[in-house]
């Protein structure tokens, strides 16, 4: 893609095979469910404070450990693979995604009904159409502009805020990634046109993808700054 072939042990393609993607992620999806489920019951919707009695439940650490296991297998197969040379958006959607789900296991009061949705809607993905659908990636894709916005609204609204910068910051970085292979490798119709798949291009699709996002998020935070600010004086 942008650099050359690296080096590889297992198989010269840019990923492992879809089958082995879809047996792991049956696993993370079950998993995903048991926690968005635990979530739900006990209304944990968005992100609470650490000592929140909830955080330690064993719903949510196997979650963590889920986590653990999905950023371990995402190093193993850009190591064993010639992901960096034949397909780098992908190599930088892993190296985020392992960002992702560092910082979700060290911040574990960031798991929450908002935060499980994009990797619930990524194993389903998977598990239902083995990569292939492109509706299950969208609505996956939106998941994950909706979990980084929520993210950005409440460290703009919260005092203190409960959560850090950097799961909303990852998370709309991922979502950005997404969208940037989805106009590169699949030529979207939704994008900025790309050609020769030049630099020009590259730079064309990075600024296109910042006006979409910037479009979603400001909005987002004006509104909940201007509610917030209503509510007080109330």
């Amino acid at each position: 893609m942008f650099f050359t072939p690296t080096m590889h042990f297992v198989t010269p393609d840019p990923m492992l095979p879809a089958e082995i993607h879809r047996t792991l992620n049956v696993a993370f999806f079950y998993q995903c469910s048991i926690a968005l489920l635990y979530c739900l019951w006990t209304r944990r919707i968005l992100p609470t404070d650490r000592r929140h009695p909830t955080v330690k439940s064993i719903f949510l650490e196997q979650f963590r450990w889920m986590l653990v296991l999905h950023g371990a297998f995402y190093a193993v197969e850009m190591v064993v693979t010639d992901m960096l040379g034949g397909g780098t958006p992908m190599a930088v959607h892993h190296l985020v995604a392992v960002v992702i789900f560092t910082t979700i296991a060290v911040e574990p009061h960031g798991i929450c009904t908002v935060s499980l949705l994009p990797f619930l809607l990524h194993s389903y993905f998977w598990v239902y159409s083995t990569g292939a659908s492109f509706f299950l990636l969208t609505l996956y894709n939106w998941s994950l502009l909706l979990a980084g916005t929520v993210g950005v609204v409440l460290r703009a609204i919260q005092q203190p805020p409960v959560i850090t910068w950097r799961i909303p910051a990852a998370t709309l970085l991922e979502a950005g990634v997404n969208y940037f292979t989805y106009c590169w490798n699949y030529w979207g119709t939704y994008c900025p046109p790309v050609g020769e798949q030049t630099w020009m291009d590259c730079v064309r699709v990075v600024v296109g993808c910042g006006i979409v996002m910037a479009g979603v998020v400001v909005p987002a935070v004006k509104i909940a700054q201007k509610m917030s600010r209503t509510y007080i004086e109330s």
